[in-house]
C-alpha cells in the first residue's frame, strides 16, 4: 500500500480552557482605556473588547474598510478573504469621532504608530500590558484575553450560534469552547431537571 508508511496525524486535546476577565476586571480595564489612553487607542481596545478582533485583524483594516452608516467593517481573516460583520452602535460613534479628530482619509494608514507608521501586533500586545497595569488588574492580560472575554460573554447571553457567526469561525467545535466557560447559560435548565431531589430530604432520586 502505498500509505503504509504514513502515519496518522495527531489531534491535541485542549487540556486548559482559555482565559477571560471577570466582570469587574473588564470594567477596571475599560474604565483605564477610556480616562488615561488617546481616542486611538481607545479604538484598537473596542475592536478587540466590542467586536472580537484578533490583532492581526485589526493591523489589516484600512479606512475604507470601515463603514459608520451602516455599522458595518470588512475584516480580513485567516486565509485571506474578507469578511463583512457589523459592529455595536458605541464602536461606530467612536470611529466617526476618530476619523473626524484624526482626519482619517483613505489614503492614510487607519492606526499608527508615534513614528507614524502603522501599527503591528506588537504594539497592541504592549498596549494591552500598559492598560493591564494602569487597571491594576494582577494577572497577564493579551489581545487573546480580550477576544476570549468578548466570545466567553457572548456565548453567556446569546448562545452558540450568535458567537459562532460574530467570530468568523469556520468550526462550530471552537466556539463549543466558550459555552463550556459560560456556566450559567445552562444553570437555568439544570435547575428544571425533573431529579433535582436532594438524597436523604424526601423525594426520589
Amino acid at each position: 500500500s502505498p500509505a503504509k508508511d504514513l502515519s496518522h496525524p495527531v489531534l491535541r486535546q485542549r487540556n486548559k480552557l482559555p482565559q477571560y476577565l471577570r466582570v469587574q476586571e473588564l470594567t477596571d480595564f475599560l474604565d483605564a482605556t477610556c480616562n488615561r489612553r488617546t481616542l486611538a487607542e481607545e479604538v484598537v481596545i473596542m475592536f478587540m473588547c466590542n467586536a472580537g478582533l484578533r490583532p492581526s485583524e485589526i493591523c489589516k483594516l484600512r479606512p475604507q474598510d470601515i463603514n459608520i452608516p451602516s455599522k458595518t467593517i470588512a475584516v480580513t481573516v485567516k486565509g485571506g478573504w474578507l469578511r463583512l460583520m457589523p459592529i455595536a452602535t458605541l464602536l461606530a460613534e467612536t470611529l466617526g469621532e476618530y476619523f473626524q479628530e484624526y482626519n482619517i482619509t483613505t489614503s492614510s494608514p487607519l492606526f499608527v504608530n508615534k513614528w507614524g507608521r502603522p501599527i503591528d501586533i506588537t504594539w497592541i500586545q504592549r498596549l494591552v500590558r500598559d492598560i493591564t497595569r494602569q487597571a491594576g488588574i494582577r494577572r497577564t492580560v493579551t489581545p487573546r484575553t480580550l477576544r476570549h472575554t468578548f466570545a466567553t460573554y457572548l456565548a453567556e447571553r446569546h448562545g452558540k450560534a450568535v458567537t459562532r457567526v460574530l467570530l468568523g469561525h469556520a468550526s462550530g467545535a471552537s466556539t463549543d469552547t466558550y459555552m463550556h466557560l459560560a456556566p450559567c447559560q445552562h444553570r437555568h435548565y439544570m435547575n428544571r431537571h425533573p431529579f433535582q431531589t436532594t438524597p436523604g430530604k424526601g423525594g426520589d432520586l
